[in-house]
């Protein structure tokens, strides 16, 4: 899945994020661009190893 900005408030400003997902695993990339240089880059990748429990309903009313 791919995504790009279409409209932010900076002048000559993009942004693309790229999710990739294999299974448990998946990968995102983040960038942005200003007036078609890149100026910030950042990624991250994780595993999915266990599905948590619900919480109560009268725990989560209390956060």
């Amino acid at each position: 899945m791919e995504s790009k900005s279409a409209r932010l408030s900076e002048e000559d400003a993009q942004t693309r994020m790229r999710k990739t997902t294999r299974g448990k695993s998946f990968k995102v990339t983040f960038e942005i661009k200003k007036g078609g240089a890149l100026v910030a880059s950042a990624g991250d990748e994780a595993t999915w190893i266990l599905r948590l429990a619900p919480e109560a309903p009268e725990k989560a009313a209390r956060k």
